[in-house]
């Protein structure tokens, strides 16, 4: 065979393998309604072929839940659209599943953060750990809230924006340190959150921080990729190296 008509055979596989990629991410999304050519690249882009949209244990379809688990099921799909991965996949394990909702539940009940704040600092989390899902949805939420696109971008190297409030850079720094491996929070750093927050909302943040990590380690562990949420917003996202950044679609 002559060497030329190697990268022919090269790309004429790639389109194969992409369009064999793209039927395994619209039977996943099925139920989702129109699908994003975004959300798709998105997906690919983050997993990679073999992996596209294709989470690691297979989700818990709906006609094999019981009525415990569909009522969750259809309070997921009444609040983002659709039903999400995260959700589906834990519900194969009964245990589990009732104490991930329940604490997801009784969470969102805490008020006593302000809620800007508590979102930077979820999404800086996801965006350390890498975790595709965390960061779609998170930076939707953001947005949602009121976050600007600039400091959705500006997130990626907080402590030199303007853009944040000095309790806001402070928050942010304590997400990194308690997402760092091995954790490290500076006696002197805790002072600092002591003179602006209370008790209530230091337990408060703290526990935001410590829950989103657990989110994405967890997530990501299991392959659990991005929805689409943030497909017409900025989205932060993780390059090849260890620092996110951000794109926008």
């Amino acid at each position: 065979m002559a060497q030329s008509t190697w990268p022919i055979l090269a790309l004429l596989l790639c389109q194969c393998e992409a369009y064999i990629a793209f039927k395994h991410f619209e039977k996943a999304h099925a139920n989702d309604g129109p699908l994003s050519l975004r959300s798709f690249i998105a997906n690919y882009l983050v997993q990679g072929f073999g992996g596209l949209a294709m989470t690691r244990i297979t989700p818990l379809p709906e006609e094999k839940v019981t009525p415990e688990i569909r009522a969750v099921y259809e309070h997921v799909a009444t609040k983002y659209g659709k039903l999400v991965d995260p959700v589906t996949v834990i519900a194969n394990h009964l245990e589990v599943f009732r104490a991930y909702t329940k604490f997801e539940g009784w969470f969102a009940e805490a008020r006593q953060l302000d809620d800007k704040l508590k979102l930077l600092v979820t999404l800086k989390v996801a965006s350390l750990i890498g975790c595709p899902f965390c960061m779609d949805l998170g930076s939707a939420e953001a947005s949602s809230a009121g976050i600007t696109q600039d400091q959705l971008r500006d997130l990626v190297a907080h402590a030199d924006s303007p853009l944040f409030t000095a309790t806001q850079r402070l928050g942010l720094d304590y997400a990194v340190a308690m997402t760092s491996s091995p954790v490290n929070v500076p006696q002197s750093m805790f002072a600092q959150l002591a003179e602006i927050l209370d008790s209530v909302q230091i337990i408060e943040l703290t526990a935001t921080i410590a829950w989103e990590n657990y989110r994405s380690r967890f997530y990501h562990a299991l392959g659990i990729a991005s929805h689409g949420f943030s497909d017409s917003a900025c989205c932060l996202v993780q390059n090849a190296g260890s620092s996110p950044q951000a794109r926008s679609m």
